[in-house]
């Protein structure tokens, strides 16, 4: 965990550390699915696992994305922040059209750890109800998919509560490229540390990936490994869907 950057208390801390390790290490049927705690991964009964991508400052590389995507003949889960899909509605529909799934990654990617509560809520706000109606042409669905920026965000417990009020579920993610430590720049040492990242996707897998042109570049290696181990890329969605549900399972008759 990356502590904030304002000095806390030592008992401020360790709640911090507290919220982190409960959020990962509660099963899922423990949980109510929109608690707003966040999801890293999902026990399925299914070879499955979720690429997904956030931001989209870069129009070319969602423009790549979109191509590579259509090649490979998969379904992702994107989290656009809303004042970019404002910028480039058509392509922002063009991904909806393509059938990939657009969850919420806030109006501004706001820094949530110096925020309000009522500020975080507004923001996330505005992505529903004017950002994607106005940009993709149908409501937000309800419920919908919440992704927080930054890395602090998701142990938050004002975001957890807004994300709750909103009836998303929040998804996080067990593997991340880090490719913003290499500055999104694409390089064949730059790939390389990438997929060294990559290699260890396993069922059930959340991963995050940015619209920056080594995580685009990678995105066609990483489908070529997720299918060599086996698995198979889908919509965050239809790997939710799929989760082992042990409770029924435990209570039936």
């Amino acid at each position: 965990m990356i502590p904030p950057k304002e000095r806390i208390s030592r008992r401020k801390f360790f709640k911090y550390c507290f919220e982190a390790t409960e959020a990962l290490l509660l099963p899922d049927f423990l949980r109510s699915p929109f608690d707003g705690r966040p999801i890293l991964q999902v026990e399925t009964t299914k070879p499955y696992v979720a690429v997904t991508i956030d931001d989209g400052v870069f129009p070319k590389e969602v423009e790549r994305f979109l191509s590579t995507a259509a090649e490979y003949k998969t379904k992702c889960t994107v989290f656009p922040v809303g004042g970019l899909m404002r910028k480039n509605p058509s392509l922002w529909r063009e991904v909806a059209s393509a059938d990939h799934e657009i969850g919420n990654h806030s109006h501004s990617h706001l820094n949530v750890s110096e925020s309000t509560k009522a500020a975080i809520l507004r923001d996330f706000s505005i992505f529903e109800t004017e950002d994607y109606p106005e940009v993709i042409g149908s409501p937000f669905p309800v419920p919908g998919l919440a992704r927080v920026p930054y890395a602090l965000g998701p142990i938050n417990v004002d975001v957890q509560k807004v994300i709750a009020s909103l009836q998303d579920l929040h998804v996080h993610w067990r593997i991340d490229s880090y490719s913003w430590k290499k500055g999104g720049q694409d390089s064949n040492e730059n790939l390389a540390y990438v997929m060294a990242r990559m290699a260890q996707i396993r069922q059930g897998d959340i991963i995050i990936l940015h619209f920056n042109p080594l995580d685009i570049t990678a995105l066609p290696y990483i489908l070529d490994l997720i299918t060599a181990k086996g698995l198979e890329n889908v919509t965050f969605s239809t790997l939710w869907h799929h989760r082992r549900q042990i409770m029924k399972k435990r209570t039936r008759p």
